[in-house]
């Protein structure tokens, strides 16, 4: 094991995650304005590689992210078709949104893929909780 390196002196507002390859980080940062975009840098040199805005339909409740296999784009659950569903953004350069997957209900806990990038693993379900009302004997 090596010593630890500062890779950016931007502040990664959710867990950062490492490219299929190895090669890119990708993180959500706030900006001096107080915005919140979306960072890669160079994993060995720590270099900006891309700085782009987050969609405002991203999941921030159940944040669940993952590099795609081609090592330029992230998928991410947004909240835009009405529930959780994994799409596609470009984390280096310039692509189109995607749609990936049309779940109906239910929420998205995490998401990765494998080494190969032939499988998606997928913790989805739905979250829920009771209340109970504790008093004081008389």
């Amino acid at each position: 094991m090596g010593s630890a390196t500062r890779l950016s002196d931007r502040i990664a507002v959710y867990s950062p995650i490492i490219s299929l390859d190895g090669k890119h980080v990708f993180f959500a940062s706030i900006r001096r304005d107080g915005t919140v975009d979306a960072v890669t840098v160079a994993a060995e040199t720590g270099n900006l590689e891309f700085e782009g805005s987050i969609p405002d339909t991203t999941d921030v409740v159940d944040v669940a992210a993952s590099w795609m296999p081609d090592n330029r784009s992230v998928a991410i659950a947004d909240l835009r078709s009405g529930s959780p569903n994994l799409w596609s953004f470009p984390a280096l350069g310039r692509g189109m949104e995607k749609q990936l997957t049309h779940f109906t209900s239910g929420s998205i806990f995490a998401c990765n893929y494998s080494p190969d990038g032939k499988l998606l693993a997928l913790a989805r379900g739905s979250a829920q909780s009771d209340a109970v009302l504790f008093t004081a004997a008389k």
